[in-house]
């Protein structure tokens, strides 16, 4: 584990930079801690998948209020805009009743390039909807109140829709249950919907954005064979081995990390530290350093999970 790291991060953790109220900072992230914001994170955590873009796979943009967004940011920015027609996106009725033209009315293209994976967007949006109606009453918050503020109680609940995520026979990773749940935690500073007694077990959520920064970093280090694989740019298929060790291996980095910048700080905490707030920071870091990284590939994989 590179000391140097684990010291660089916590030199940022003093100056605030790991601070849940960072969680709001960005200009589309709404500001408020009510139901109609618990509603609001749970659909954009059930599209958080598959933003990343090659030369021959371009961004998809959207427009909210003058400002053309890209990345997971258009996806947001879609659905913003969507409530801002008054269409009711994150209303479960509206979600399981959904088609391809009510889906097209949210994710209005600016350059004429579609969402990626529109029609798996479809079928997660609308199971979500479905769950919600038959299963807790049409209501998301009716999940946080079963889950007896458990983040573990309410992940099991949870990955038994589309956010499940098994790698192969052995290995499941909860990239977007958990993301879920760390924005709700995040978003409501750890109290009403957000308090959980053991958030501190979630770990970071496994994509593709966040080891590329472990990697320049010097956390993580691919192999010869590896960099040359991604670096050709080819699709590594869901399950590959590849794609399997780059995320479970991101996952033991930074809870390596958080031990080591843990014993730096000490027991003087002014905020939480936690896998979640780590994970915050590092793509954050990665989606600042842009170009910058561009020495470093992303591995590309299709799928619901990233």
């Amino acid at each position: 584990m590179s000391g140097s790291a684990a010291q660089k991060l916590v030199d940022a953790y003093k100056t605030g930079s790991f601070r849940l109220e960072n969680w709001k900072s960005h200009e589309l992230t709404p500001k408020t801690m009510d139901e109609d914001t618990l509603n609001w994170i749970f659909v954009v955590d059930t599209l958080n998948f598959c933003f990343w873009t090659s030369p021959d796979r371009p961004a998809y943009e959207a427009e909210y209020n003058g400002t053309t967004y890209t990345g997971y940011w258009s996806m947001v920015a879609s659905i913003n805009a969507a409530l801002q027609k008054d269409i009711p996106v994150c209303d479960p009725k509206y979600l399981s009743e959904l088609d391809e033209h009510k889906l097209r009315q949210i994710f209005v293209p600016c350059r004429g390039r579609d969402v990626p994976m529109f029609h798996e967007r479809l079928t997660v949006l609308r199971e979500a909807g479905t769950v919600l109606m038959e299963k807790f009453g049409g209501k998301f918050s009716n999940c946080i109140q079963m889950a007896g503020k458990s983040s573990q109680k309410l992940l099991r609940t949870i990955v038994k829709t589309s956010f499940v995520h098994r790698m192969n026979q052995t290995v499941c990773l909860y990239k977007r249950a958990q993301i879920l749940i760390a924005d709700i935690w995040a978003c409501f500073l750890g109290q009403d919907f957000g308090e959980f007694s053991d958030i501190d077990s979630i770990t970071m959520f496994a994509d593709y954005r966040v080891p590329q920064i472990l990697v320049a970093f010097g956390v993580l280090n691919y192999s010869d064979s590896l960099m040359e694989d991604l670096r050709r740019g080819d699709l590594i298929p869901p399950g590959d081995p590849r794609e399997v060790e780059i995320r479970g291996n991101s996952i033991m980095a930074v809870e390596m990390l958080r031990e080591k910048m843990s014993a730096l700080i000490g027991s003087h905490r002014s905020h939480p530290l936690n896998s979640i707030v780590i994970d915050f920071y590092l793509w954050d870091t990665a989606k600042s350093l842009g170009d910058k990284l561009n020495h470093i590939p992303i591995h590309r994989t299709l799928g619901i999970f990233y």
